[in-house]
């Protein structure tokens, strides 16, 4: 006889599947509850935290699913814009960790640049690819409206004093 599969049946058997259900209620975003099972619970550590975070959010389609409205009273637009919505945070999430992590780069190379008295090759590069990184961030926060958008004026003058700094440096 085959055996009869339930859907996210290992993460309804976790220890902290409550914790989970909560979270999801609370609207904390998959990827902090991934961190969460993983950092503070010691669960899940035999996954990455982006297949966990992604099982969550498959699991959390289901379960709103079932409470939502029904699909003909909520507006085409809205349900489209929620997706968006919810993928630009999962994204900004994980902006946040490599941008963390290519700091932590910097911050290593830049110690021991110091500590050996001459520039390292590559060091420009890291710091560039940082500030990429940073750059892409504030944009899709602006878009998301999680960050105030700064008018277009200040933009071309801070552009102009950048400019100006990198060329002087040079």
């Amino acid at each position: 006889m085959a055996e009869v599969r339930v859907p996210y049946q290992k993460l309804r058997s976790t220890p902290s599947f409550d914790d989970v259900n909560r979270m999801l209620q609370e609207g904390k975003s998959p990827a902090a509850i991934a961190r969460f099972l993983q950092q503070e619970r010691n669960e899940y550590v035999d996954v990455s935290e982006d297949s966990l975070a992604r099982m969550i959010r498959g699991y959390r389609k289901e379960l709103f699913r079932k409470e939502q409205t029904p699909a003909e009273l909520v507006p085409e637009e809205v349900i489209k814009a929620q997706v968006i919505v919810e993928e630009g945070i999962d994204a900004l999430e994980t902006l946040v960790t490599a941008i963390r992590r290519q700091l932590d780069r910097v911050i290593k190379f830049s110690d021991l640049e110091a500590e050996l008295g001459v520039p390292l090759p590559g060091l420009g590069t890291e710091i560039e690819r940082l500030s990429r990184m940073s750059k892409e961030y504030v944009q899709i926060a602006q878009s998301l409206g999680l960050e105030p958008k700064i008018p277009e004026q200040y933009m071309v003058a801070f552009a102009r004093y950048d400019g100006g700094a990198q060329s002087s440096a040079v």
